[in-house]
């Protein structure tokens, strides 16, 4: 049974507030969740914090938000690697778990 949630905050990151906000309201699958580490730049100083995170599978998120929005499709086409193997990751505080039907 494929796990799903729902994207219910605009998601953290360094893409234009229009392409973070194209993700909120999808519902995407996910594989997993737990603890990531998170590489950022403060003012010349590097530090990598840890978050609680979702990983969704990078190729099935994409065609979701290519239908929804295909102008930011293009935009992490144009400006990330579109590699099948590298998960994307939301915050745990980012997203709503979809709990299956009970039959």
């Amino acid at each position: 049974m494929t796990k799903l949630l729902e994207i219910t905050k605009k998601p953290n990151g360094e893409e234009p507030n229009w392409v973070r906000k194209a993700w909120v309201g999808l519902v995407l699958p996910y594989k997993d969740f737990g603890f990531t580490v998170v590489s950022l730049s403060v003012l010349g100083h590097n530090f990598s914090p840890k978050y609680f995170g979702v990983f969704v599978p990078r190729r099935e998120a994409m065609i979701i938000l290519g239908h929804h929005s295909p102008k930011a499709f293009i935009w992490w086409k144009e400006h990330y690697s579109m590699a099948d193997s590298v998960d994307l990751i939301f915050l745990i505080q980012e997203v709503k778990f979809i709990k299956p039907p009970i039959d």
